[in-house]
């Protein structure tokens, strides 16, 4: 498809960008073509895309590539950018707090509060973007390792322990998004 339209999908191997990237390849009459960005080429989830279609580009360092990726989309004069984002921790409390640790000097939450920082290269640039923010995949949930997962409290109860206060933590799973 020579004059289809090519979407940029950032983490194209990864759970939440893979949908989208197959939901794009998938469709062969939508008028999308997919650039599938991964830090892994070579994974067997970026060869598959690559198989069913998408063209797929290497990339890491989110900072950095988010600085990049702002300053291209408002050189190139997109109508709209739609970056997938999570709350940036700093946010909710000050880096002073010690109800969690503060790490490399600057996170609470280094995977949110980057991506916090990212989102103002797309503010700071001028370009309309809608910030999406989705919940946490209950499926990390059950990941070996994952430092998220619940634990059992002395109660026997399991339970995921966070400085939340009374917030809930809205979460939904992998194939429902």
């Amino acid at each position: 498809m020579t004059d289809a339209k090519i979407v940029a999908v950032i983490g194209a191997a990864g759970a939440q960008g893979g949908g989208l990237a197959r939901a794009i390849v998938d469709d062969p009459h939508g008028g999308f073509a997919c650039r599938a960005v991964t830090r892994e080429p070579a994974s067997n989830r970026a060869r598959a895309l690559a198989e069913r279609g998408a063209e797929v580009v290497r990339a890491d360092k989110e900072l950095e590539q988010a600085s990049h990726l702002a300053g291209a989309a408002k050189a190139a004069g997109v109508h709209h950018a739609v970056w997938s984002t999570q709350q940036n921790s700093r946010d909710r409390g000050a880096l002073e707090d010690d109800r969690f640790p503060t790490l490399q000097g600057r996170y609470k939450v280094p995977h949110w509060d980057a991506k916090g920082e990212a989102n103002q290269f797309f503010i700071d640039h001028g370009v309309p973007t809608t910030f999406l923010l989705l919940p946490t995949f209950w499926d990390n949930l059950l990941t070996p390792g994952a430092p998220q997962r619940p634990q059992r409290g002395p109660d026997g109860v399991l339970a995921i322990t966070a400085p939340m206060g009374d917030m809930s933590l809205p979460g939904i799973a992998l194939g429902d998004h």
